[in-house]
């Protein structure tokens, strides 16, 4: 029956509710008396310590941490005080006594709030109140809290399966409805199973039964009619059963149970006497079938000898159980009999506060409200979820009661607080307006765990000021589905499903708030995500959802003439997204408040985005997705912030993707991307922490990013092991990092991988004409500015010259750090002789500096943070061909000159260049003619760019101009793009023709990832002639193992892609590429090649060329990656942490911590040691081991 004055019964349950305090102490043991008694609940088996326990009424005794590895925390017990205690004793003096009985080595003393009800209903039943017997099965079910809440529905009948039913007993008379045939045994077992159902509870005879006013009727049974009275009791309408009986037979009856189930019927049944049993196991498993074991008195299931099998869901009382036995007297029995019946009772219980539950609905309340058995850890899988606890049962029946909508027909408005249950379906045509009145403060529609608001296409939900959040305390609901037709390249809202939240808005406590363009796969009974779907959001809050908001796939192409418009018409304006410490989940289960899966260009202006313990992302975008973020002509009034987590924006395979006037703050990692088209990240304050337990911490980290624009960011962060930006990969593109502040870090600036052309071709010779520079950047305070990797794992490079012949970097620097390192890759570096700080202070490695007396920089550091990224010229088309047609023809004329005077036909003497003076003038001439190569050929690299920015920039992508002006830069990679261009709007015939002549156009190229490229392609024609999706290929697994090949293909964009497609849908890849250890590994290792004993170097010293300065750079190198035979154990570490090298001996250790700082120095001698770690602080320490063969460097984790 509906309980139609809802609200007003939630009123007085949150009444009824109080948090109280109790006192509990964590005791380590000294002997093994002072042990817990099994039998006796707080009790020990140490007399004297019993006598303590006795005087001050201690409530449990238990260990704290049963099944636990660590030998210390199997020692700690607790002691739990009753609620009164304090009223009535003296603390001080039972922790004196606690301390004087030597039984207890530690001793903490604690408290803490449980959730409990301040009105316990009282018992007034004559056996129970005068304690003539036990009341320990109510006590263990709580039910005197659950009866606050309802005290059950006498038109709720359990039918009960048994042998005898005395209808006429005191204190059963008006429990019975009656029962059906004769007694089949002459005992008392039906009548005191049915007694653990119900009684005539507080009608001063007898006993309480869990269900109260719960009505039973009997179905008298014996072991050839068993299964007949079972079938009857259901055609009787019977919607609870119970069965205390060993097994109600196999195949066909399990049918009869599947089709009871399916209609209502919750079935429950004893789990059986003996440990062995493994009665019901045939149908056990079936929804809504609830298998019963039993428990002590003292929550122990152990010498209980009842059943102990995967098939048991839940235990209640099952040992000196208090019963009624006819003749209108009562006593005590044992058994899974008399636990199932109890179980029974509170399924009664819950039907009376939501009768629309379904069987598989009440099983889960149930076994996900017990409370934990005290010996559980002996029995894993065995004893179920837990012991009954029928207060937090019905707790949870009441999320579910209330209103289930279904499919709304015609467009309303909500105005008042609403309970949901199930789903709410806006069709297509349909609006619903949830809208707060102004004259209340807050309007809540509190939905079920169930609870679904699904969107249809053509459909819409407007959110204005309201609240959706949820009903039961602890339980997320499930959120909105919007639906979407993917199909639809216009993005109409009469084809798409469409939320618009505004004016406060909350949507709060959701497994995803917002799921996008999703569809109802029927055959498989889920949602599956297909793509499509609208939201607008404008002053709106997304609170403590595990999931904020979820796009799927979709690429808009609404044609506007020649033209299309691609950029989505979902975006989110002046929003909040919150992850807190009231989150209804564990922290570490968050993974991000946005997902953007294939979706291009959703737009966030003025968001706010916060975490907790640096915890989850804020945006994360991959499988060819882009957004933006606070980009515009029109520049927000504020600033968007992404502050405390792991990861604050994660990309992986992105499209062009616009971050802008952001604050990013005490994130592990700022922004990380990895394997994108196009990144566009200026006017930016990253506020990069002190290096924490996750390890290094980042700004910025790029990997094979064809094409960035990094300008106009601050980077601030501490001395540490910590990094302003990392550029891993970006290969041969003329991308130049400018205007930048990089403020006291450990690392300001690294280059990682390969960042510079390779070419090959007559006028080029070998020389890096292209890649990487670094112009117009503040380096304040840094201990490295710009650092190219020698790491062993990956060599580093950037473009071989920096600035021009007459045009200086413009960078400036500070003399207390290393301004220039690169080891082994040799740098032609150009600084402005007559400007303060342009020349590098500290230089290390094979860089060369050259003087000039100019530079273009308008300004050094940062010029204004709400400037445009890019200089979008006006009538910017004409302008941009204009100037490439005529450097491309200044170009070739100057590659012709150079040809012609002989100068391809061996490459330029550098040594003669630097170290002979007067220069030969034909060299210096070379020399001359190979900067105006290099200055043309950065100009024409970014007219191209800039092409590329304005095209993505305008309202109307142009995708004639877009693929006009990938042919005009004559790569490889702008081959690929093109031929991705083409899939995407299923012209695969050009797709696959432009890799096929990939050999005839391009002297260079890598024919392993050209083919790679087809393969993925292929792919991708195969699930879009068979109208499949990515998430499809769960069925093909041939086509999985090649996506696996490719991104297992190396650090190339395809693998990126691949990676990014089996991370998505298939669960795979989720590390990053460069590895936090990685990054230990390299600082450690620069600030070794800089500064190798700890103190400021000097460029000009001749003692970086001894042999033992090369010797300790060669150590460092070898050791950091090749020593893998000296082993610790284990890594990570708490107390101990145990060095063995094999046969060889150590003679010394150091320990030092992520600054370089000596924490310890130990002599040890010997092949094999262990060290006490116990002092250290957690976080990640380095150990430098000296052996006869050497140093070794290993690093380990403190916990």
């Amino acid at each position: 029956m509906k309980r139609i004055k809802l609200p007003i019964v939630i009123i007085l349950v949150l009444m009824s509710l109080n948090l109280f305090s109790q006192h509990y102490y964590y005791v380590s043991l000294s002997n093994e008396k002072a042990t817990p008694n099994q039998q006796e609940k707080g009790m020990s088996n140490d007399e004297k310590l019993n006598l303590i326990f006795k005087e001050f009424e201690v409530k449990s005794y238990r260990q704290s941490f049963p099944g636990a590895k660590n030998a210390e925390l199997r020692n700690y017990y607790e002691i739990h005080l009753p609620d009164s205690f304090i009223k009535s004793k003296s603390i001080d003096s039972f922790d004196s006594l606690l301390k004087n009985s030597k039984a207890f080595d530690a001793i903490y003393r604690s408290d803490y709030y449980e959730l409990a009800c301040d009105n316990p209903v009282p018992i007034n039943d004559t056996w129970i109140a005068n304690n003539l017997i036990n009341n320990d099965a109510l006590n263990l079910l709580n039910a005197q809290c659950a009866w606050t809440i309802t005290t059950g529905d006498p038109n709720i009948i359990v039918g009960v399966i048994d042998t005898e039913f005395d209808t006429t007993h005191e204190d059963l008379i008006n429990t019975f409805v009656g029962a059906v045939g004769s007694q089949t045994y002459f005992q008392n077992h039906g009548t005191s199973v049915s007694s653990c159902v119900a009684t005539g509870t507080n009608n001063s005879k007898g006993i309480a039964g869990i269900g109260y006013n719960t009505r039973v009727k009997g179905y008298h049974a014996d072991g050839g009619t068993l299964w007949n009275n079972i079938w009857q009791a259901y055609q009787d309408g019977i919607k609870i059963i119970n069965v205390s009986w060993t097994g109600i037979g196999s195949y066909p009856n399990i049918l009869a149970v599947q089709e009871m189930t399916d209609n209502g019927v919750v079935l429950v049944v004893a789990a059986g006497n003996t440990t062995t049993s493994t009665s019901h196991s045939a149908y056990a498993n079936i929804p809504g079938v609830i298998n019963v074991s039993g428990v002590w008195a003292t929550n122990l299931h152990s010498g209980t000898n009842h059943a102990e099998n995967q098939w048991v869901d839940v235990c209640a009382l099952s040992k000196n159980v208090a019963v009624c036995i006819p003749g209108n007297t009562y006593g005590t029995d044992s058994g899974t009999s008399f636990a199932s019946p109890q179980v029974a009772g509170v399924v009664a219980l819950i039907r009376s506060i939501n009768n629309n539950l379904t069987p598989a609905e009440i099983e889960n309340i149930i076994k996900t409200t017990t409370d934990p058995i005290g010996d559980a850890h002996l029995f894993p899988g065995k004893i179920g979820t837990g012991r009954v606890n029928a207060y937090k049962a019905v707790l949870k029946a009441m999320c579910y009661d209330g209103e289930t909508p279904g499919s709304i027909s015609y467009s309303q408005t909500w105005d008042t607080e609403k309970y949901i249950v199930g789903n709410v379906i806006i069709e297509n045509g349909i609006t619903l307006t949830i809208q707060k009145p102004s004259n209340i403060a807050d309007l809540f529609i509190r939905c079920a765990p169930n609870a679904k608001f699904i969107i249809k296409p053509g459909g819409k939900l407007i959110v204005d000021g309201g609240i959706l959040t949820n009903i039961c305390d602890g339980e997320l609901w499930q959120g909105v589905f919007v639906e979407g037709n993917p199909n639809d390249i216009l993005q109409s809202e009469g084809n798409q499903g469409v939320v618009e939240l505004k004016n406060g808005a909350i949507i709060e406590n959701a497994v995803c708030a917002i799921n996008v363009g999703v569809t109802y796969n029927r055959g498989r009974g889920v949602y599956t995500y297909k793509g499509g779907g609208i939201v607008k959001a404008n002053n709106a809050s997304f609170i403590n959802n595990l999931q904020a908001v979820k796009f799927a796939p979709y690429h808009r192409r609404k044609p506007v003439g020649a033209m299309f418009v691609t950029k989505n018409a979902s975006y989110f304006s002046h929003c909040t997204f919150t992850i807190n410490h009231q989150a209804f989940f564990d922290l570490n289960e968050f993974s991000e408040h946005v997902n953007l899966v294939g979706v291009e260009d959703v737009r966030f202006q003025s968001c706010n985005f916060l975490s907790v313990e640096n915890k989850g992302t804020a945006i994360r975008s991959s499988l060819a997705g882009s957004f933006s973020l606070n980009h515009g002509y029109l520049l927000p009034l504020a600033r968007s912030n992404i502050t405390n987590f792991d990861v604050g924006i994660c990309i992986q395979d992105g499209k062009p993707t616009n971050i802008h006037y952001t604050d990013f703050d005490n994130n592990n990692m700022a922004v990380v991307v990895e394997g994108s088209e196009a990144m566009y990240i200026g006017g930016n304050n990253f506020y990069i922490p002190y290096a924490s337990y996750f390890g290094p911490t980042v700004g910025i980290s790029l990997t094979n990013c064809s094409d960035f624009h990094i300008r106009d960011n601050l980077f601030q962060g501490e001395h540490n092991c910590n990094y302003g930006l990392i550029i891993n990969q970006s290969g041969s593109y003329n991308n130049i990092v400018k205007n930048n502040e990089f403020s006291t870090l450990r690392m300001a600036t690294v280059a990682y991988g390969r960042n510079s052309g390779i070419e090959y071709d007559i006028a080029t010779l070998q020389f890096h004409l292209t890649g990487l520079q670094y112009h117009c950047n503040l380096f304040d305070n840094n201990n490295n500015d710009i650092v190219v990797s020698d790491f062993n794992t990956e060599q580093g490079s950037i473009r071989f010259v920096q600035g021009e012949e007459n045009d200086a970097c413009g960078n400036m620097f500070t003399e207390n750090g290393v301004s220039l390192s690169s080891v082994n890759f040799p740098l032609y570096y150009f600084y402005h002789n007559h400007l303060h700080r342009h020349q590098p202070y500290q230089i290390v490695g094979n860089i060369e500096t050259k003087e000039t007396n100019h530079h273009s920089c308008g300004q050094i550091g940062r010029v204004d943070p709400m400037i445009v990224i890019v200089d979008k010229p006006v009538n910017w088309r004409h302008v941009l061909e204009n100037e490439y047609q005529m450097l491309s023809n200044e170009l070739a004329g100057v590659k012709n000159f150079y040809i012609s005077h002989g100068y391809a036909n061996g490459p330029i003497d550098w040594d003669t260049y630097f170290h002979t003076v007067p220069i030969p003038w034909a060299l210096e001439h070379q020399v001359s003619l190979f900067h105006e190569i290099c200055r043309l050929e950065s100009q024409l690299s970014a007219i191209i760019s800039t092409a590329f920015y304005c095209i993505q920039d305008e309202e109307l992508f142009d995708s004639d101009l877009y693929l006009e002006w990938l042919e005009k830069t004559h790569t490889p990679e702008a081959d690929y793009l093109r031929a991705e261009y083409y899939s995407e709007i299923g012209n695969y015939g050009e797709c696959f023709n432009i890799l096929h002549t990939i050999p005839t156009q391009h002297a260079v190229f890598d024919d392993m990832e050209r083919q790679n490229y087809i393969d993925f392609f292929t792919i991708k024609m195969f699930l879009n002639d068979n109208l499949l999706v990515w998430s499809d290929l769960q069925d093909y697994p041939s086509e999985i193992s090649i996506l696996e090949n490719l991104a297992e293909s190396g650090v190339n964009r395809l693998a990126f892609k691949a990676k990014s497609i089996l991370t998505t849908y298939f669960g795979h890849y989720q590390e990053a590429v460069i590895e936090p250890p990685h990054l230990i590994d390299l600082c450690l290792y620069v600030t070794y090649q800089g500064n190798p004993d700890n103190t400021n170097s000097n460029p000009n010293d001749s003692s970086k060329n001894d042999e033992s300065y090369k010797n300790k750079l060669s150590i460092q190198e070898e050791d950091l990656v090749q020593h893998q035979d000296l082993q610790l154990i284990p890594n990570p570490a708490c107390h101990e942490l145990t060095l063995d090298n094999g046969q060889v001996a150590i003679k010394e250790v150091y320990i030092y911590n992520l600054l370089g700082k000596q924490i310890k120095h130990l002599n040890i001698n010997d092949t094999k040691t262990t060290l006490n770690i116990s002092d250290l602080s957690k976080g990640f320490y380095f150990l430098h081991i000296q052996t006869h063969q050497g140093v070794k460097v290993k690093r380990f984790v403190k916990e």
